[in-house]
């Protein structure tokens, strides 16, 4: 069994020029400016879902139609009835003003009531599942009133108690398979919004900085890696394993981070000399290993072992010596 040993040592790679650094952070900006593009809109965050309703909620409407034609016939009467002693009150008093006749004061209040008794019962029973706190108790006192005054009507026009409860009673059935149609909506809103928002909030960071966008750092990592292993020098660095380009790419961010890491005790100096360097950055090496891995001056080696067999197959083995 013939084994072949690769040594990746940092120091070996060639790091980039200036001109050739700025150059990939401009693509990756580029290549962030495409993946984004233009400013997002609700409409693009909207998912094809099922229909909400479903065959049962059209047996529920042919239900809630028949309560709403019953208790509404019942509706028009007893309002028409109440609409009459009102009109008589009225017009033995003087009134100025906008006059109309009896006819259209009755069709007023007939029409006013049966759409108010009857859509107020439904909807404030539905808020009442929906809201919270005192709104909840609100809504449900509106749709008892609402109630009331539907078996109200219902008792005047000569029906007994059990028929008069019943056609509300199933309006109100209905209204729960409403509130959980209304719920889900509301539900499948909120979710687009969210998800809208976020899309919409880090579109307008990045307008500000594109550098500030989760995927910019990615973006120039991979930019930096492949301009250094497209280097003559570097070609062999190609294969080299995840830890050694990690290492590699850091070492080329250093470029930017050292305005971050300013030492305050540090001696102003009209001039500084490569070996003063080299002492400083020793002194860096022992307390911060990593800044050590980055810039290159450091005794981490990544070994690649490449193990032949005798059938052919190949298997391969990474480890990291400290000398």
């Amino acid at each position: 069994m013939a084994t072949q040993t690769v040594i990746h040592n940092l120091t070996d790679l060639k790091p980039l020029t200036t001109d050739q650094y700025d150059a990939c952070k401009g693509r990756a900006i580029e290549r962030l400016q495409a993946r984004i593009g233009d400013k997002p809109t609700r409409k693009q965050f909207k998912r094809d879902y099922a229909l909400l309703w479903n065959l049962l909620d059209l047996l529920a409407l042919v239900i809630f139609l028949a309560a709403l034609a019953i208790s509404s016939l019942h509706i028009l009467a007893y309002s028409g009835q109440q609409a009459t002693v009102s009109y008589n009150a009225s017009s033995a008093a003087a009134v100025t003003g906008l006059k109309v006749d009896a006819h259209t004061y009755g069709v007023i209040h007939q029409i006013g009531f049966v759409l108010l008794a009857e859509a107020a019962m439904l909807l404030f029973f539905v808020l009442f599942r929906t809201r919270q706190r005192l709104e909840k108790w609100l809504a449900l006192g509106l749709a008892v009133m609402a109630m009331v005054f539907v078996i109200a009507a219902n008792l005047s026009s000569g029906l007994n108690v059990f028929l008069s409860i019943l056609a509300p009673a199933f309006t109100i059935g209905i209204g729960f398979r409403l509130e959980a149609l209304t719920a889900e909506n509301l539900r499948r809103n909120a979710d687009i919004d969210r998800r809208y928002l976020e899309a919409l909030t880090i579109w307008e960071r990045a307008q500000d900085d594109l550098t500030t966008h989760p995927d910019y750092r990615p973006l120039l990592a991979q930019e930096i890696w492949e301009k250094l292993i497209s280097l003559k020098a570097n070609s062999e660095f190609r294969d080299a394993p995840q830890d050694f380009k990690q290492g590699a790419v850091y070492r080329e961010l250093e470029r930017d981070a050292w305005a971050y890491k300013l030492n305050e005790h540090a001696s102003l100096q009209p001039s500084f000399s490569p070996i003063q360097a080299s002492r400083r950055h020793d002194e860096v090496a022992q307390t911060n290993p990593l800044s050590a891995i980055a810039n290159g001056r450091n005794s981490r080696q990544t070994i690649t072992q490449m193990v032949g067999a005798d059938n052919g197959e190949n298997g391969a083995e990474t480890a990291d010596d400290h000398s």
